[in-house]
């Protein structure tokens, strides 16, 4: 049976003789055998399964380094008593180490910790070795490549039974990439944060499942609420809304809620302060639940008052616009209607003789000519719109001028008193802004003044500003305008040149009087003071340099007598038949020989055919057919020698600096007097104008 290479088999052993023992002996040889196989197989069991472990072992060792190089995180230790620290991996690799080169050091630590965190770690790991006490903490290092990465650490120990610390444990973990997107979306929020403040604009959501309002930092601004005492409920909400337009908000909550669009709308806020501002609502969105109920509205609001406010300027602007483009056509029709009234009137002044009773008529239809040529002049000025000429202007008789227009648009209740400086110091300004500076602190003043009756004093006179004005040295003159009214608010004392800010009702001011007031005297080089008391009322100090600048004075327009000029020949142009009769009449009675128009195509055609017969071409500018500038053109380019005259009583493409690029001798106001039709033409004929 043995030579089967069973053994498990089973001898007789009973027998005490020879045979018996040797059965017996080989019995326990077997029984040896059986015992050395078991044992084997027990080794190889074990062999196998400790390869199986090891192997387990070696596969969770590689997971474990793949998964810290995944994350960038690496463990170390500390043997306390030996000193001997163990880095894994991709500790080596975080710090830009070569694992297979380097040895763990803390002294290699130490360098390629940031200096300025180095202190804060050896703190914590000195507090980790003596007392125990863990850290987790955020770090700077510096890699290989010199660039400043960052680096997650925490730290444990391990007592003895003892309460001895044998050992130190923990983490490193490369956060680098995790900080720079932190930074990055902290400039994305940043510049978020920057661009709706630069435009006034905010978001918001509200959880309607929760009444929870959530706004962005823009709207704490934009309603002038406090972040930490707003309700930021929907109610909360509703309480800065002004009372009168809160339906409207309530209609297109309701709205969006049903299911139907809402694009955008608008309403007034109150701020806390009392200031009104106006806000627009826009890009309404929502999130649904399961059942398609909108549980949360999203939107954005933006403070549109400024460009309410600039809307309301440009349709004002446009108003005006239109309001001088219709002052000029009518003060075009009127300076023709009055051209030949003032002229013919000056004629019949020539020729009668001065003692005869028709004189006196004669001179108050040329003065209510006159007056009416004035108002037509004023009308003009503040009707166009055009850059300011700045030019030496002696100021009392443009303030005698304003005084004018204030009296037929101040109640008579209201007393306007002058003193104004005679002396001939003159500032370089523009005539049109001084009456606008004048008209807006005196329209302030009337509205200041409570009650029936009240006063507004104007003087001007030569006065020093006062140093915390800080004006350049130098003298100066003083326009000031005093009322006897209720005074500046003392909330908005110091707002009151800040555009819209006005006390005014709805509808009676924008509240840019002052601001333009003030854009105008920096443009001077000047200052305002201003001093206000409920009791005594306000008075503004506008402060304005004198220049050295020569003044240039206008011709007297009073009528002299005609002197007879010479035999030249002049062509006279105008669509107005009793403005040709007139300009013939009077230049002839001059002893000039005259061909008139009153079609410039015409005009033009007489010139063709002859042009060196005539001496001097006198055109109007605004006519049909052909315009006075493309006639003077078309003149000169036949002629460029021929010297000429435009007269004009309105037009928005030409004044005295284009008349120069016309090339042409003059310009001369319409309703022009026959003195200065026949000075000047006289003046040009001698060469004497420059």
């Amino acid at each position: 049976m043995t030579n089967t290479g069973d053994l498990n088999v089973t001898i007789d052993t009973s027998s005490d003789d020879e045979i018996g023992q040797l059965a017996k002996s080989f019995s326990d040889m077997m029984n040896s055998i059986r015992m050395i196989t078991a044992s084997r197989d027990e080794l190889n069991n074990e062999i196998v399964e400790r390869k199986k472990v090891e192997g387990t072992l070696r596969k969770s060792e590689r997971r474990l380094r793949e998964a810290q190089r995944v994350a960038k995180i690496g463990h170390w230790e500390l043997d306390t008593p030996s000193g001997t620290p163990i880095w894994s991996e991709e500790i080596f690799h975080i710090f830009g180490l070569d694992p297979t080169i380097s040895e763990p050091s803390f002294a290699a630590h130490k360098k390629i910790i940031h200096e300025d965190d180095w202190r804060v770690l050896e703190n914590a790991i000195n507090e980790l070795s003596t007392v125990g006490k863990s850290f987790d903490l955020e770090f700077r290092i510096k890699k290989a490549n010199n660039d400043i990465g960052w680096m997650h650490a925490i730290g444990s120990a391990k007592r003895d039974e003892n309460g001895h610390i044998v050992r130190m444990f923990g983490t490193a973990q490369d956060i680098s990439t995790q900080k720079h997107v932190e930074e990055a979306l902290r400039k994305r929020e940043s510049d978020l944060a920057l661009a709706q403040s630069l435009a006034h604009l905010g978001n918001w959501s509200w959880d309607a499942t929760v009444n929870k309002v959530e706004w962005s930092n823009e709207m704490y601004h934009i309603y002038g609420v406090d972040r930490n005492t707003f309700s930021h409920t929907i109610e909360g909400v509703a309480e800065l809304i002004h009372p009168d337009d809160l339906k409207k908000q309530e209609y297109a909550v309701a709205e969006f809620l049903a299911g139907r669009s809402v694009e955008s709308y608008e309403y007034r806020t109150i701020r806390p302060d009392g200031n009104e501002r106006i806000i627009e609502v826009a890009g309404m969105r929502s999130e649904e639940d399961e059942n398609g109920q909108k549980i949360k509205l999203f939107g954005v609001v933006q403070d549109i008052t400024e460009r309410k406010m600039l809307e309301s300027k440009l349709q004002q602007a446009q108003k005006m616009e239109s309001i001088g483009q219709l002052a000029g056509g009518i003060a075009h029709d009127f300076n023709n209607i009055l051209y030949p009234v003032i002229g013919f009137a000056q004629l019949s002044q020539t020729e009668l003789p001065k003692d005869h009773p028709v004189q006196e008529n004669l001179q108050d239809i040329l003065d209510g000519a006159i007056r009416a040529k004035d108002l037509v002049k004023r009308i003009l000025h503040f009707s166009r719109q055009k850059e300011p000429e700045l030019k030496p202007t002696i100021l009392k008789p443009v303030i005698k001028e304003t005084q004018k227009l204030l009296r037929s648009t101040i109640p008579s209740n209201v007393n306007l008193q002058l003193n104004l400086y005679d002396g001939q110091d003159a500032v370089l300004c523009d005539d049109s802004e001084i009456h606008e500076i004048i008209l807006n602190l005196c329209t302030n003043a009337y509205h200041a003044i409570a009650g029936d009756k009240g006063q507004i004093k104007i003087n001007l006179e030569k006065q020093n500003p006062p140093d915390d004005l800080n004006l350049s040295p130098g003298e100066y003159l003083c326009l000031s305008v005093k009322d006897d009214g209720v005074g500046i608010p003392e909330k908005i004392k110091d707002k009151i040149f800040e555009p819209y800010v006005t006390t005014k009702e709805i509808g009676q001011g924008s509240g840019l009087g002052l601001s333009v007031v003030y854009g105008i005297v920096q443009n001077y080089n000047g200052g305002i003071n201003v001093n206000s008391d409920p009791k005594t009322g306000t008075v503004f100090e506008i402060f304005l340099p004198i220049t050295d600048q020569e003044v240039y004075l206008e011709k007297d327009n009073i009528i002299k007598n005609i002197e007879q000029s010479g035999n030249k020949h002049v062509l006279f142009v105008d669509d107005e038949n009793s403005i040709v009769k007139l300009g013939v009449r009077a230049l002839k009675s001059s002893g000039y020989r005259v061909s008139g128009f009153n079609d410039s195509a015409e005009a033009l055609k007489a010139f063709e055919t002859n042009p060196d017969d005539f001496d001097l071409v006198i055109t109007d500018m605004a006519m049909p057919n052909i315009v006075g500038s493309e006639l003077t053109k078309r003149i000169l380019e036949i002629r460029p020698d021929i010297p000429i005259i435009i007269c004009s009583g309105y037009s928005e493409k030409l004044d005295r600096m284009k008349v120069k690029e016309l090339k042409v001798s003059a310009f001369l106001d319409k309703p022009l007097t026959i003195e200065s039709l026949l000075n000047t033409t006289k003046d040009v004929l001698n060469n004497q104008l420059e």
